[in-house]
């Protein structure tokens, strides 16, 4: 019979995990010619292939897996794999029933296993970075829903009178960090479609145009105040320096201290 994993549970050895209301992330390892027997989930997830092989094997095919491709399976979907020579590590996102219920999301999603080729879904991937590398979880959220929104058809309205109130929000509030459910509830939007509308919208996700707002405000501050680089970051609603540091470097190429010296020359 094939093996029941409940919810957050993984074969291999999980390496990184983080959890919120709407998922749990985390990156599995797995050893040369690991052998996975026939099992299913609990909850759906998207796994990525971040490096490796593997065979995905179910009632009707055997697939090679490369990587860089990602397979959303849904809760109950039964499989098995075989890991090849090199072994492999997996970046999974798994959504909990809390925001499958609470969103009313469940037919949103596939109800069959899908493969996306290397490439398609580039927020997973910007996730996965992001993961790995900073093990940043608090993103998770948007590309949850900017998924989410991307796999259900819905026509976003050419008037929506709550498109100012989110703006006004993320331009003027860097005291906590906002996601989308956050924002959605206070403008009584149903997430998905406030992820869809705005991207549509403004040409940017939610939080790209979150980011550009902090970055925005952390410049200003670096022209008009003396405050250190920590202070700064707070005060633009930044988790600490680092974050800030790390943001400023990637937008603007230069960090915020060598910004700051070049304004004194």
């Amino acid at each position: 019979m094939p093996v029941l994993l409940l919810a957050g549970n993984y074969f291999g050895t999980e390496a990184q995990n983080q959890e919120n209301g709407s998922c749990k992330i985390n990156v599995t390892r797995y050893e040369p010619l690991t052998e996975l027997a026939e099992h299913y989930h609990e909850n759906p997830y998207l796994s990525l292939l971040i490096n490796g092989n593997y065979h995905e094997i179910n009632e009707k095919e055997n697939k090679l897996v490369l990587p860089g491709q990602i397979l959303f399976r849904p809760s109950g979907y039964r499989h098995a794999n075989q890991f090849l020579r090199q072994g492999g590590r997996c970046f999974n996102v798994e959504f909990k029933k809390e925001l499958l219920e609470k969103h009313e999301l469940s037919c949103s999603l596939p109800m069959v296993s899908v493969v996306y080729e290397t490439g398609v879904l580039e927020y997973l991937y910007k996730a996965m970075f992001a993961f790995c590398k900073y093990e940043d979880a608090v993103i998770a959220d948007e590309y949850i829903f900017s998924w989410l929104s991307a796999n259900v058809k819905m026509k976003v309205s050419s008037h929506l009178v709550w498109m100012a109130k989110v703006k006004d929000i993320l331009e003027n509030e860097f005291n906590v960090h906002h996601t989308i459910r956050s924002v959605a509830e206070r403008v009584f939007v149903h997430p998905m479609y406030l992820a869809r509308a705005f991207k549509e919208k403004e040409g940017l996700t939610f939080g790209e145009y979150q980011l550009k707002m902090r970055l925005q405000k952390a410049m200003g501050l670096l022209f008009k105040t003396k405050g250190q680089i920590n202070e700064i970051a707070h005060l633009s609603g930044f988790t600490d320096a680092t974050h800030l540091i790390r943001s400023f470097r990637l937008h603007y190429q230069v960090t915020p201290a060598k910004f700051r010296m070049a304004l004194k020359r």
